[in-house]
């Protein structure tokens, strides 16, 4: 196993899951500390912690301050995975509500969180209930909660879709049948389908003329593949947009990050290794950009002296006392996203409003 902390979050997680499950029976059972998962794993506290309270956010453990973490014993199952419960849901439990349904990838990130309590604060202020639904990036998944979210006769469902390649049919349907909908942070072209998400262009493109003013003239882009989301399609273009009209773009200083979590951290060392030159980087935050410092520190190098950061959103604000340098960030306002999308789809409920397709102006912190 690398010794990189990268990543470990999900298999801290799915650790502490099997013992939850082997164990929910036992009394007053204690889970290994941050700093025992942390020697385990070979992780740091931050991906021990995260998971933890991942686990708490979700009611599987509870934390008693000076003593440890716990099962709470007061629910009726476990998973071994990040499993959504709403197949335990009854319909009957939601007729004659005002249900909204938000699809997610997961809930393990801030970003998420703050789209999340966006939504809810609007929607809940409206007299709407939030039925939240985690599809783990699974489309196959995404499908079938789509349909139990119509099934639970919900008035409207907002959307972050699970993938931009292929069209989610169920999505398609939805879109055919006007049935109320918001789709948060990716668009999928071609669908008359209401959308809201962040400036991705041009915060790519403030970004980038930002270091170029700076005087930087070799300046990187790491992100997942642009196949992924369109929202990783925008902030490419509009990074090569901000160099092609300035000191001009180099193909080579572009990374496209592999699929496979384990092997994000090689493909980082050798992009560092062969772009010396690299002066400036804007890269995706959270896991990646903590496994980016690390590295470049690991290379005796500076930020920003040698290599100056820019990461997208602010996932480890709490942290960021801890890390040797603070790079600077671009807040994407995911609270607003949320929070406009709940706006969107009520327009859409109670005034039968055509769709929209709205972005939320970035925040970059120095």
């Amino acid at each position: 196993m690398d010794n990189t902390n990268s990543f470990l979050y999900i298999k801290i997680k799915e650790y502490l899951l099997e013992l939850i499950d082997k164990n929910k029976d036992i009394p007053n059972y204690k889970l290994p500390s941050e700093n025992q998962l942390a020697l385990k794993f070979d992780a740091s506290r931050i991906s021990a912690k995260n998971a933890i309270k991942s686990l708490q956010n979700e009611g599987l453990v509870y934390r008693l301050q000076g003593k440890g973490t716990f099962i709470n014993h007061n629910i009726n199952s476990h998973s071994k995975s990040f499993k959504n419960t709403t197949n335990s849901i009854k319909i009957s439990d939601f007729e004659n509500e005002n249900i909204i349904c938000m699809l997610i990838p997961g809930i393990d990130s801030r970003f998420a969180i703050n789209i999340i309590n966006g939504a809810k604060e609007y929607l809940e202020s409206n007299d709407f209930k939030l039925v939240l639904m985690i599809t783990d990036t699974n489309q196959d998944k995404e499908k079938e909660l789509i349909k139990t979210a119509l099934n639970m006769n919900c008035r409207g469902l907002i959307i972050f879709p699970s993938d931009n390649q292929i069209y989610n049919p169920e999505i398609l349907k939805l879109s055919l049948n006007k049935f109320p909908t918001v789709l948060i942070d990716r668009k999928l072209e071609g669908l008359d389908i209401s959308y809201v998400a962040s400036d991705h262009f041009n915060s790519a493109f403030n970004a980038t003329d930002y270091l170029v003013k700076k005087g930087h003239t070799n300046i990187g882009f790491i992100s997942p593949s642009p196949k992924i989301a369109s929202s990783v399609c925008e902030r490419i273009h509009g990074y090569e947009k901000a160099l092609s009209s300035s000191v001009g773009l180099r193909d080579q200083l572009k990374l496209t990050l592999p699929f496979e979590l384990e092997n994000r951290t090689q493909s980082l060392k050798n992009y560092l290794s062969k772009n010396k030159d690299i002066s400036a980087i804007i890269c995706e935050g959270g896991m990646t950009g903590l496994s980016l410092i690390k590295i470049i520190y690991s290379l005796d190098l500076k930020c920003p002296d040698d290599i100056e950061l820019i990461l997208y959103d602010n996932e480890f604000e709490q942290y960021m006392d801890f890390l040797p340098c603070k790079p600077i960030v671009i807040e994407q306002n995911p609270h607003e996203i949320g929070y406009t999308s709940g706006k969107v789809l009520q327009n859409l409920i109670t005034n039968k409003s055509t769709p929209q397709s709205i972005t939320i102006n970035e925040k970059i912190i120095f």
